[in-house]
C-alpha cells in the first residue's frame, strides 16, 4: 500500500481532510486488513475524484503473417498500441519498417532467425519484407 499511499497523499494534505488523511495513515501502518484497506483507498478515490488515475490495464493481440518477398503489413494503425513486439520466426532475414514500403534496403530494423524486435510508443503502420518468403514473423501488439 505504500505506493497507492504516495499517489493519493500528494492529492490529500492534513489541511485538505484529516479524516481521509487518517484513514491512509492506518493502511500504510498496516493496521487494517486487505479487505478494509480496499474499502478505505475506494472511499478515499471516490471522495477526492481520483478515480481516473488508476493504471489501466493494457489488452494485447498476436497475430501470425506468411513471409513474404514482397512488402507486407505487420501492423495497422492504431492510435492506442503502446508496444510491439515482432519475432522473426522465420529462417531468412525479416526487414521491418515503421511506415509503409519496407524494402531491403530501406528498413527500420533488420531481424535475423528468431529475433525479437520491440517497438515502444509508434501508433503507426509497420510493415515488413523477407529476402526469401520462407517463414513467418509472429507479432504481439499491446495497447492501452
Amino acid at each position: 500500500m505504500a505506493t497507492n499511499y504516495k499517489l493519493y497523499k500528494a492529492v490529500i494534505s492534513k489541511e485538505q481532510n484529516a479524516y481521509y488523511y487518517s484513514l491512509l495513515e492506518s493502511i500504510v501502518a498496516g493496521g487494517v486488513d486487505n479487505a478494509t484497506a480496499a474499502n478505505q483507498v475506494t472511499q478515499i478515490a471516490l471522495a477526492t475524484d481520483i478515480s481516473n488515475s488508476v493504471t489501466l490495464a493494457p489488452n494485447s493481440a498476436s497475430v501470425s503473417v506468411a513471409a513474404s518477398a514482397t512488402v507486407v503489413t505487420l501492423a495497422a494503425l492504431n492510435a492506442n498500441r503502446k508496444t510491439l513486439e515482432i519475432t522473426n520466426d522465420g529462417v531468412n532475414v525479416l526487414y521491418i519498417k515503421k511506415g509503409a514500403s519496407a524494402s531491403l534496403t530501406d528498413y527500420t530494423y533488420k531481424l535475423f532467425t528468431n529475433d525479437t524486435g520491440v517497438i515502444d510508443d509508434y501508433t503507426g503502420v509497420v510493415t515488413g519484407i523477407w529476402d526469401v518468403a520462407v517463414g513467418t514473423a509472429i507479432g504481439t501488439e499491446t495497447s492501452f
